[in-house]
Parts: structure tokens; C-alpha cells; sequence
């Protein structure tokens, strides 16, 4: 696959901060400065958008590892600082949706400084009781984030035209990104995973055609071998990571392949993921006429020291 950078739209250079006497009860408000980046790479489409102005400058990062309707977010600057692992975080998507609760991982991002990473947020008006769907048929296990079933095969561009803006709330801190209409970004990243997919040896439109996305039937066990193996190195340092997960099902249920990829950067990590899932059994994907067709499946695997 090619990699390029491009711009979408022009941005508003501007930056708007609550003083600190309205920051417990108003948002911090950034605007965009720069137009919005997309990176077509290899083995994910990024989104990238700076907001803020100097000491003040934030970044926005919104990763997919496949087609979906959900991406791994990245959200970064000092506005972040007290910001933490261990609360919840309110997500809004503009006024398209209500606040809903999305669990976050605290990180750095070099010289912008503190931030947060969301392994997988849907961008779907029915976002809670999405979630509430997925954690009732995914693992109990902590150590995974995982995505049972394929919601959607790609972004809604309409649905993103309304969102106008990101919110984050921990607490009485709300920082508030103005990213303006989303639907124009999505169908670029849209564009970007229908070509990662025919690098993958997919027909775009058999996948399209998809209703139900490969069921991992002995989900606990392997999980539980994923987890109980995390690699010595990173323990013994405290490591923590998100890594994205993508297994090949074949029509008969075998996993023909996996690949991990990395959402947040690590030095000694490697996950045991891959190997552990040669022991993974699936149902096929099913397609709208209910037939078995060869697909993909995909989840996040945290790894996270208490």
C-alpha cells in the first residue's frame, strides 16, 4: 500500500482556554490549527489534527486497524495533565450523542506531553448501548478489550457530518477538541481501509456483504493463555500497552493468519497473542444469505500492570 500525508480542510488557527477560575465548571475549548492529516499506511489509517497554539498544543489521533465503525483514539497536551488511568472518561461526540463512559489508557506522546489512548470508540449514535452489547458478549478477563461482532463494515460519513466537536470529562475537567464536521475525514479513512482490505487479500464487496463477522467460541481459554503470558521483559519494567489484533477465518472457522499491531509504542513488549490464537476455534463469517464466507476478526489486547 502507498504512504502519503495529505490535508483535508483548512483549519482555524485559534485557541481557546477557560481562565483557571471557570476550569472547574467550564470546558477548555481548542480549536483546530491545522488541517486535518491522513496517513494511509501499511497496516493502519490515521487521522491526525493539531489544536491549541504553542505551550497550548494539543493533538488528535483517530487510528483504524481494519474497517469498522469504531477507531482507536488519541488524545494529547497539557489540558490532559490530570488525566488518569484509573476514572472512567466521559466521550462525547458533539451534541450527536450523550456522554458515555469509555476507559482510557494514561500516556506520553513525546513533546506534546500527556495524553490519552481509547482502544476502540464506535462512532455510532447508539454508542452506550453498544457498548453494553459488546461487554455482554466479550470476555469478564480485564486483560482484553475485544470486539465480538462487526458492527458495521466502515465509518457513517451522514452521521459524521454531525459531529462537530470531541469531549472528555474526568471529573469537573472537561477538555473540548473542535474538530468541525466529520463526515468529509471519515470517507477518506473509509477510502483507506477498503485498500488495506484488498491488500489483505479481501474482495471488498464480499466484505461489505458481511452480516456477522467469525464468532470466537473458546474466547476464555485463550484469553486467559494471552494474558497469563505476559512477556517478562515488559513486566519487569512496567510496561503497558494496546495492541490491535487481526485473525484470518477461513470459511470453515480455521484462522489462517494473524498480525498484531501496535496502537501505543513499546520497547520490549511482544505480545504471545499470535501464537496462542493457533488454538482459537471460530464460527465463519456468515454473509446476508447466510452463507460461510472467508473473514476477519479483530480485537484489542491491553496489557496493563495493577
Amino acid at each position: 500500500m502507498r504512504m502519503f500525508v495529505t490535508a483535508l480542510a483548512s483549519g482555524l488557527v485559534l485557541a481557546g482556554l477557560s481562565s483557571p477560575a471557570e476550569a472547574a465548571k467550564e470546558p477548555v475549548v481548542l480549536k483546530a490549527r491545522t488541517p486535518w492529516n491522513v496517513d494511509f499506511g501499511e497496516t493502519k489509517c490515521r487521522l491526525a489534527r493539531a489544536f491549541g497554539e504553542g505551550e497550548d498544543k494539543h493533538v488528535l489521533l483517530v487510528d483504524q486497524h481494519s474497517p469498522s465503525s469504531g477507531a482507536s483514539v488519541t488524545v494529547a497536551g497539557p489540558s490532559f495533565r490530570r488525566f488518569t488511568s484509573r476514572k472512567e472518561t466521559l466521550v462525547a461526540l458533539g451534541d450527536a450523542t450523550e456522554p458515555f463512559e469509555a476507559p482510557g489508557m494514561k500516556a506520553e506522546l513525546g513533546p506534546i506531553g500527556y495524553g490519552l489512548v481509547f482502544s476502540n470508540i464506535y462512532f455510532l449514535k447508539d454508542q452506550p448501548a453498544v457498548l453494553i452489547e459488546a461487554r455482554k458478549a466479550g470476555s469478564d478477563n480485564e486483560g482484553t478489550d475485544n470486539d465480538p461482532v462487526r458492527i458495521s463494515g466502515q465509518l457513517d460519513s451522514e452521521f459524521g457530518a454531525d459531529i462537530e466537536y470531541l469531549s472528555f470529562k474526568q471529573g469537573s475537567r472537561e477538555v473540548r477538541l473542535e474538530t468541525g464536521p466529520l463526515g468529509e475525514a471519515f470517507e477518506v479513512l473509509n477510502t483507506c481501509t477498503s485498500d488495506m482490505l484488498k491488500d489483505w487479500g479481501f474482495d471488498v464487496e464480499t466484505q461489505r456483504l458481511v452480516a456477522k463477522g467469525p464468532v470466537w467460541t473458546n474466547r476464555d481459554a485463550v484469553t486467559r493463555r494471552i494474558v497469563d503470558s505476559y512477556p517478562r521483559a515488559a513486566l519487569r519494567r512496567g510496561e503497558s500497552a494496546i495492541l490491535r489484533m487481526r485473525v484470518t477465518i477461513d470459511e470453515q472457522g480455521g484462522v489462517e493468519d494473524c498480525v498484531i499491531n501496535e496502537v501505543t509504542r513499546t520497547e520490549t513488549l511482544e505480545s504471545p497473542a499470535c501464537e496462542q490464537m493457533q488454538k482459537a476455534e471460530f464460527e465463519p463469517a456468515v454473509n446476508v444469505v447466510g452463507q460461510p464466507v472467508r473473514s476477519f476478526f479483530t480485537t484489542s489486547i491491553t496489557y496493563r500492570i495493577n
